[in-house]
């Protein structure tokens, strides 16, 4: 993680509803506009990971994940992948507590069974413990516009634990 002052533009996932295998959130971009739900793994205590079942590590305010686009052999398209650190072709999320993830990247999809780690991304919420109608094509059209200005950082908060006020 860096401090989110590296970044030249920064989105942000605050995360709102916890259920036993399910968090609930919303995505904000650079503007500090809603754009979407978003939907994650569980959230678990630092250094604490069941693989392909945990949420990716908040970041706190003042940090934040990169992100970029990367071709996704699996999707056989661009996709936003969330890192900390590239190593080759692979990139990996290191969080607090030491937990490590490969390819978090942000996809549309339903329920934690489509999210394997990954933050899903969709416009709207049927149910409490899904959501619907992917918002994965307008996310990476944004994450593309701002990669072209500068880098991009990923702010991750878990509120209403963390204190969510953001400029």
């Amino acid at each position: 993680m860096k401090p989110t002052t590296e970044f030249d533009s920064v989105f942000k996932i605050v995360r709102t509803e916890y259920f036993d295998d399910t968090t609930i959130g919303n995505l904000y971009g650079p503007s500090s506009d809603k754009l979407c739900w978003t939907l994650e793994d569980a959230v678990r205590a630092d250094g604490v990971k069941v693989p392909k079942k945990t949420a990716i590590p908040s970041t706190g305010l003042t940090l934040a994940y990169s992100l970029d686009l990367r071709f996704s052999p699996r999707f056989n398209r661009n996709m936003p992948v969330i890192y900390s650190e590239k190593r080759g072709d692979e990139y990996i999320v290191k969080g607090r507590g030491g937990v490590t993830f490969s390819f978090a990247q942000i996809h549309g999809g339903n329920t934690h069974s489509n999210t394997e780690g990954c933050p899903l991304v969709a416009y709207r919420r049927p149910t409490s413990k899904t959501i619907q109608g992917t918002a994965e094509k307008e996310i990476t059209m944004l994450l593309e516009d701002a990669l072209l200005k500068g880098s991009v950082g990923l702010v991750v908060l878990n509120a209403p634990q963390e204190n969510t006020t953001f400029a």
